[in-house]
């Protein structure tokens, strides 16, 4: 797997091999089974809306920030937004996650009320069709949009690994 992701990146580019490695590591423990657990539970007849949430302050990764070679939206960077709370730093929003706060919040609330996380008559947030495996909405500022694609190469990878691998098993939420 290391090979797959580093390959084209010189050695002495401690930059690019530190995202690359990042890349792995999300797509291994996160990215790779989320997609895979949409398809099983739309395959199952759940509705299911798909997100990849991309939006970061800089500020958010506190005194971690110093150590990082890049930042971006993380595993967890929307919980900021949905709890109101830092996990690596103090939470003052600025005016723009002020309104990230709201969008979030009435993502979530709609969700809750009515199963379907769109404004009351929208249908920018398209629900997650098995036949187009990698499509997803895009939850980021100033707008969010849905994505047919989510890095197809890397996915694709993932796919054939845990496709190979025995110890996996398919997990089966909902209806039968």
């Amino acid at each position: 797997m290391f090979d797959f992701y580093t390959r084209g990146v010189e050695q002495s580019n401690e930059k690019k091999l530190k995202e690359r490695i990042v890349e792995l590591f999300a797509d291994a423990l996160f990215t790779a089974g989320i997609f895979e657990n949409a398809q099983n539970c739309a395959n199952y007849g759940n509705d299911v809306w798909l997100y990849v949430f991309d939006y970061s302050e800089p500020s958010g990764f506190g005194p971690q920030r110093e150590f990082a070679s890049f930042v971006g939206a993380t595993h967890a960077t929307d919980l900021r937004y949905i709890l109101g709370e830092g996990f690596y730093s103090e939470f003052k929003p600025t005016d723009d996650e002020i309104k990230m706060i709201d969008k979030i919040t009435e993502i979530y609330s709609n969700f809750g009320k009515y199963g379907n996380p769109n404004e009351t008559g929208s249908q920018e947030w398209e629900r997650y069709n098995p036949e187009h495996q990698r499509r997803h909405y895009r939850i980021s500022y100033p707008r969010g949009n849905m994505r047919d694609e989510y890095c197809p190469e890397r996915m694709e990878y993932l796919k054939e690994v845990r496709k190979n691998n025995k110890n996996l098993e398919t997990v089966v939420y909902g209806r039968s």
